[in-house]
């Protein structure tokens, strides 16, 4: 992909016109050229012409949370976030993609359609080298490029379109698989009859705080499945306590629904125990099929 100036004016000017802001950044780097950043993203196409004439290099800034949210994989030395996406994909959260874009540092931006009736705030997981941009967030658009630490410049390369249709990602979904919330004391797991572990999951998800409660919800489903409980069973029990806490029938079903695909079905001897330190995915998928 090329990097002239003629290819970004014109990608600005494409991007603008299609209904997506641009901001100006900074020729070879990720940094904003403008005050507020992209607090200054603009559709206007005079003002995208101001910056690019003032600006013939600079790379395309694009807003996340207005017509797309991003989740970006990190590739680098030290760590990966491939083995990431595909548990996050066998779980069936990177469902509803639209775009795969290669990044310089040889990562991947997984683009989503956004929803303009629930922003999704972005957030850094380095630990898993996945972080998710949505509202108040940006990624660098094609055809941006970065110096690399050789000098060289690489670009933000198309890598597919998705066929399929598109929907938008559950970002606490994802947040709640690499980081759940931590019991409670009263909820330290010492695997009780069912009864019991069902009461003790349904009174911690009532005291759930706004912010926390749909990731509250996947984290108590995860334990219902562990013990090999039916999905049925959290509908009935933890979907009731969603719906008093203020979840939306369409959350709570996809919620509990992704928390049974990503816990495997008990093995005959009894629930599974925590994974081993350092087990990875059983197996490996192709990355991000439908």
């Amino acid at each position: 992909m090329g990097g002239s100036s003629s290819d970004l004016v014109g990608a600005a000017l494409g991007y603008a016109a299609s209904g997506q802001p641009v901001f100006p950044v900074a020729p070879g780097r990720k940094f904003p050229l403008t005050e507020r950043g992209f607090l200054d993203a603009s559709l206007e196409l005079d003002q995208v012409r101001r910056w690019w004439s003032a600006w013939p290099r600079a790379n395309i800034g694009l807003p996340t949370g207005v017509i797309f949210d991003v989740v970006d994989v990190d590739h680098k030395a030290e760590t990966s976030g491939f083995d990431t996406m595909l548990r996050l994909q066998r779980a069936g959260l990177l469902e509803g993609w639209t775009q795969l874009v290669a990044t310089p540092s040889g990562g991947a931006h997984i683009y989503f359609p956004a929803d303009p009736n629930r922003p999704q705030q972005s957030w850094q997981d380095a630990a898993h080298a996945i972080d998710f941009r949505g509202a108040g967030g940006y990624v660098l658009g094609i055809p941006s490029q970065v110096v690399q630490p050789n000098g060289g410049r690489r670009g933000y390369d198309l890598v597919g379109v998705a066929p399929g249709a598109a929907m938008p990602v559950d970002a606490t979904a994802i947040r709640a698989v690499l980081r759940p919330p931590s019991a409670t004391r009263e909820t330290s797991w010492r695997r009780p009859a069912d009864e019991t572990v069902t009461r003790r999951l349904e009174r911690w998800l009532a005291q759930r705080g706004v912010g926390e409660r749909n990731a509250s919800l996947f984290w108590a489903s995860c334990r219902l499945a562990e013990h090999g409980l039916a999905p049925e069973h959290a509908r009935a029990t933890l979907g009731e306590i969603a719906r008093q806490i203020g979840l939306e029938d369409r959350e709570i079903e996809a919620t509990i629904a992704s928390a049974y695909r990503t816990v495997p079905r008990p093995s005959a001897g009894g629930a599974p125990g925590p994974p081993a330190a350092g087990a990875g995915p059983a197996e490996a998928g192709p990355p991000l099929s439908r």
